[in-house]
C-alpha cells in the first residue's frame, strides 16, 4: 500500500513538473526568476527547447524528476537541466548525481553531434520541496574528503608522461618500470627485440 501512495505521489510530482515545464510561458518565466544574469545574458531565449530524455536512475525515480532544455548560448549549443527533488529531506549526493547527469547530458550530445569540437555548457537547477531545509553541500567539492586537492585535480590539467620525451638511458635507470616504458616507447618499431 505505501509503494502504491509513493507511486502516486511521485506521479503527481512528476506530472505537475513536466506538464508545467512543457508550457513555453512557464518554463521562461521560472527560468527567468532563477537563473543568474551572467547565465540569461548568453542565452537566446526563442532557442528554449524541451528535450524528452531523463537521465535519472531507474531505482531514484521516485524522489526525483528532470528537465531538459537545449538553448542557444550565443554561437554555442548548451542545456539547461532542471531536476526536482520531491523526497522529505535533501541527498546528501545530490552534487555527485548532478555531476553524472551532466556527463551523461554531454556524452548524449557528442553522440547527436559527432563532429562537435567542444563540450556543451550544462547548467543545472534544483528544486527542492522536501519538508525540511535544504542543508547538503550544494558544490561537488564538499563531498570529498581532501576538498582542495580533488578540486585542483578534477579542474586542472591531467598528467601526462610521454614516453618518447624521455630518453632511453633515463628508462634504463629504473629497471621495472623503466623496462616496461621502454617497451611502449619502441613498440612500433621493427627491430623491437634488438
Amino acid at each position: 500500500f505505501n509503494q502504491i501512495r509513493k507511486m502516486k505521489i511521485r506521479l503527481k510530482h512528476d506530472g505537475l513538473f513536466r506538464k508545467s515545464l512543457e508550457n513555453p510561458i512557464v518554463a521562461k518565466q521560472f527560468l527567468d526568476s532563477y537563473l543568474p544574469e551572467e547565465i540569461k545574458a548568453l542565452i537566446k531565449p526563442e532557442s528554449l527547447k524541451l528535450e524528452k530524455e531523463s537521465f535519472v536512475e531507474d531505482n531514484l525515480r521516485n524522489s526525483i524528476s528532470d528537465v531538459l532544455f537545449s538553448v542557444q548560448y550565443n554561437d554555442a549549443p548548451g542545456y539547461l537541466y532542471c531536476l526536482l527533488e520531491h523526497q522529505s529531506k535533501a541527498d546528501e549526493f545530490m552534487a555527485f548525481r548532478l555531476l553524472k547527469y551532466m556527463i551523461n547530458i554531454c556524452d548524449r550530445h557528442l553522440l547527436l553531434y559527432p563532429k562537435s569540437t567542444h563540450l556543451p555548457l550544462v547548467y543545472p537547477l534544483v528544486l527542492f520541496n522536501g519538508k525540511g531545509d535544504y542543508n547538503v553541500a550544494k558544490d561537488l567539492w564538499s563531498l570529498f574528503a581532501y576538498k582542495e586537492l580533488t578540486k585542483d585535480v578534477w579542474a586542472g590539467e591531467h598528467q601526462v608522461v610521454n614516453v618518447h620525451e624521455i630518453p632511453d638511458e633515463k628508462l634504463k635507470e629504473k629497471a621495472w618500470s623503466g623496462i616496461m616504458q621502454f617497451f611502449l616507447k619502441h613498440i612500433h618499431e621493427r627491430d623491437l627485440l634488438k
